[in-house]
């Protein structure tokens, strides 16, 4: 899904990623964990194709990609219901009885029912964060790029959210980026561990099915210190 090439991007003459090789499989559900300032967004941007000023290579196999950041950024004249919908304007796809049919799922998982008429302004950060999941899945993407999407939303939510996602988003490849280590093993099937100031060589640490949540996150903390 997902192929890297000795990647570089700088900023001014500052590195931000350094020679950077990484490769996901179709299906892969793959944990991008570094410290903070390291150009995790700046990678997903140009995943994304929002930046294109850099040096290497970048493969995606899918053109069918959806991007989640910790910000909404929700249209402010548009409402819940129209904001959710609008990828289906951008992709030219008929609002027909079964994206009804997800729509409304998101809707019960988000809790959002009643609220679908309501405005951005009129949303908390966390009812926010909610459209902004359901906008980026509504389309059925191949390949969700997750940038900590879960920060403004409670626990019982975020729990409640990704079981959904799992559930009935199986097979779709995933990279996602979080400082939670509890939410790497509800999501994650593979690591990529960064430790630098720099994305630049990393550890990668593959999720067995057997592990339960604490191994896991003792591992990663025996990986880190």
């Amino acid at each position: 899904m997902l192929k890297t090439k000795n990647l570089c991007k700088k900023y001014d003459e500052d590195p931000i990623i350094h020679d950077l090789n990484m490769h996901l499989k179709r299906g892969e559900k793959v944990c991008l964990f570094a410290p903070s300032g390291t150009g995790k967004t700046t990678l997903i941007k140009i995943i994304n194709g929002l930046i294109t000023n850099y040096q290497g290579k970048v493969e995606v196999s899918s053109k069918n990609i959806s991007t989640i950041f910790q910000s909404p950024d929700l249209f402010w004249y548009k409402t819940v219901k129209e904001n959710i919908l609008f990828p289906l304007q951008l992709k030219n796809i008929k609002f027909d009885s079964k994206i009804d049919k997800i729509y409304q799922a998101w809707i019960k998982t988000t809790e959002l029912h009643n609220k679908e008429h309501l405005y951005p302004h009129e949303l908390s950060g966390g009812m926010k964060q909610k459209v902004a999941l359901a906008r980026g899945f509504i389309f059925n993407p191949d390949f969700i790029l997750l940038d900590e999407p879960f920060n403004s939303i409670d626990i019982r939510a975020k729990e409640k959210i990704i079981n959904f996602i799992l559930e009935h988003y199986p097979q779709k490849s995933f990279l996602f980026v979080t400082h939670n280590l509890e939410e790497i093993p509800k999501l994650a099937d593979k690591i990529f561990l960064f430790k630098k100031d720099m994305l630049s060589g990393f550890k990668e640490i593959i999720i067995e099915e057997s592990e339960d949540s604490s191994t896991i996150i003792k591992n990663i903390f025996e990986e880190l210190y």
